[in-house]
């Protein structure tokens, strides 16, 4: 008869987890304040870390605007000189201003500076009814440098001659368009004048055609007519000595009219 079989010793549940519950046993509990102190403890890394990146940034920067300075001593910036002329006048070798500030193909940012070159003329107290040589440089100068920090690329104009155009264009357009109704009054009267005059003249030719047609048929008639034709001739040698001054006066009226011409060109300007 064989012996039977020995049944092995079965250990009890708890006995086999003794390892993790002396882990359990020996591990430290931790508290709010051991957390607290760890979440300060990495703050205060990350702090250090971002002040050392700050630090390392500034650096970078005064690098770069020290290169920068450097350049543009080494490098000076070209300025735009004045044109030959004034603004405008092109029928006596002038130029176009618009044109002349590069500017010839975006009206729109022409127009954009010269309406912040016109707010900021107001502003520093210049009138429509100025005139470039009644305003103090000073002021002038107040105007450039304002213009300048709100449009840096009219600093490229030497002397800053584009924004000076300007002023004047402002001006002179305001001064024009003040004293337009008066122009034109005076160009009505001109006007009639010559009217006047020409009818004169279209009078006095009719007038000595019938005297020659009478100095014909006094010369047919005999002596008395002669006489008569002296008188009339008289009459008309006077009335052409009137016509002759009248005309006199019509080519000052429109040397007047062609210098009035050559303002309404520079009020556009």
């Amino acid at each position: 008869v064989q012996p039977a079989t020995k049944r092995q010793r079965q250990l009890p549940g708890k006995h086999v987890d003794n390892a993790l519950d002396l882990v359990k046993f020996n591990s430290k509990k931790v508290t709010l304040k051991d957390q607290l102190v760890e979440k300060e403890k990495q703050m205060a890394e990350m702090q250090a870390l971002l002040l050392s990146m700050q630090a390392q940034l500034t650096k970078t920067q005064k690098k770069l605007k020290f290169e920068k300075k450097k350049q543009k001593v080494d490098t000076p910036v070209m300025l735009i000189p004045k044109p030959a002329g004034q603004a405008g006048r092109l029928k006596e070798g002038g130029y176009n201003l618009q044109s002349a500030m590069g500017l010839e193909d975006d009206g729109t940012k022409y127009n954009e500076l010269l309406g912040a070159v016109r707010i900021t003329a107001i502003q520093h107290g210049i009138q429509p009814g100025d005139t470039m040589l009644s305003m103090h440089e000073e002021t002038l100068a107040k105007v450039f440098k304002a213009v300048r920090l709100k449009y840096p690329e009219l600093a490229k104009f030497k002397h800053d001659w584009a924004t000076r155009d300007m002023i004047k264009q402002y001006v002179k357009n305001k001064r024009y368009s003040a004293i337009k109704p008066e122009r034109e009054r005076r160009r009505a009267e001109k006007a009639a004048k010559a009217e006047e005059a020409s009818q004169r003249l279209a009078s006095a030719a009719f007038v000595g055609l019938g005297n020659t047609g009478a100095a014909s048929a006094g010369r047919a008639g005999g002596v008395e007519d002669d006489e008569d034709e002296d008188d009339e001739d008289g009459v008309d040698d006077n009335e052409a000595n009137d016509d002759e001054a009248d005309d006199d006066e019509d080519d000052e009226d429109d040397d007047d009219d062609d210098d009035d011409d050559d303002d309404d060109d520079h009020g556009d300007d």
